[in-house]
């Protein structure tokens, strides 16, 4: 579902045919995941949905001195057929610390190692507030601040009491659903489905971004109301509801909080959820495991996952009852 929204006046226009010297008086920094990032547009418009998507990291303390990272995204006049006579075809690739992609004639690229970023959108792209905010604003943000956070791992982050429980699983597991059913019970999130851990004097630390929820399709048979939500497509193709946390659940997000213990997803028949055994290679298996290959620091990923395994570790598995999965964890992380 696209955006219907007008917009009368959306841009500063450039001086010059290459859009070089176009002017980007709409600025902020906020600390994404604790780094600095100095954003900078010549759109209002583009403004407002950077503050959607990063207004949480604005007054974050930061932990340590880092250098700024640098997103500029310019809203230029680029016709483009293809995102007015349907979705827009995402096209992303990267190689060498370098990140490139594309939406008909909306283009960005990073440098990650320079800590910069650029972007150009067809204003027909404005049609699509969700693309914009996932593939242009998250995705260039988070490639640049990475460096610093480089022990990414595959799972939701849950938070109880100020402390976090990590909750992997491969693809499909229910992650995404379990966390919704979380934060619709009035709890705290920290991630959807990747956290950065850090270690500080040998224990694990978890940054998450919690700006959306991306939901399957058959998710409205358990939740009515995401039938209302707008719909984004990944690079598969397929398309998930995204539930925009800054507007739907503004005091459910935390981005910070030390690690209580990670639990593996199941299911098993019944209603009730219950905590049995898990192996640490299986724990190992999906926190490392992600699909595509994205270029992760495999050494500060195995350091981190290490760090897990000294800690407590169990297998969750779910039953049909969501309330049952998060009483059980309440209990879990109680313990």
């Amino acid at each position: 579902m696209s955006s219907q929204k007008s917009y009368a006046w959306d841009h500063l226009a450039a001086p010059d045919a290459l859009w070089r010297r176009t002017p980007t008086p709409f600025c902020a920094r906020y600390y994404l995941l604790g780094v600095p990032l100095d954003f900078a547009t010549n759109s209002p418009v583009l403004a407002r949905l950077a503050e959607d998507v990063f207004g949480l990291w604005r007054n974050v303390e930061p932990r340590e001195q880092l250098d700024p990272v640098r997103l500029t995204v310019i809203l230029h006049e680029a016709e483009d057929s293809s995102v007015t006579n349907g979705p827009a075809s995402l096209l992303c690739r990267a190689r060498d610390g370098y990140y490139f992609v594309s939406a008909g004639t909306s283009f960005g690229f990073c440098d990650r190692e320079h800590g910069f970023a650029t972007a150009f959108l067809a204003r027909d792209l404005l049609v699509n507030e969700s693309l914009i905010k996932s593939a242009f604003l998250e995705c260039l943000a988070k490639y640049m601040v990475s460096r610093h956070r480089p022990a990414t791992l595959h799972a939701a982050g849950l938070v109880h009491n100020g402390r976090c429980a990590l909750v992997t699983g491969p693809g499909g597991a229910g992650k995404s659903t379990l966390a919704y059913s979380w934060i619709r019970s009035g709890k705290k999130l920290l991630a959807e489905d990747i956290v950065h851990v850090e270690l500080d004097s040998g224990r694990a630390f978890a940054w998450g971004d919690p700006t959306a929820l991306h939901l399957m399709p058959d998710s409205d048979s358990f939740f009515p109301e995401v039938r209302e939500l707008p719909r984004t497509s990944g690079t598969n193709g397929c398309w998930k509801y995204r539930v925009d946390l800054p507007h739907a659940f503004r005091n459910a997000r935390c981005p910070y909080a030390p690690v209580d213990g990670v639990l593996l997803l199941g299911r098993r028949d019944g209603k009730s959820a219950k905590i049995s055994s898990a192996t640490a290679e299986e724990i190992r298996s999906a926190l490392t495991g992600f699909a595509n290959d994205p270029p992760l620091d495999a050494n500060a990923i195995a350091n981190a996952v290490g760090a897990l395994l000294n800690g407590k570790f169990a297998r969750l598995e779910a039953g049909s009852s969501f309330v049952s999965s998060i009483e059980t964890i309440h209990r879990w992380m109680d313990a």
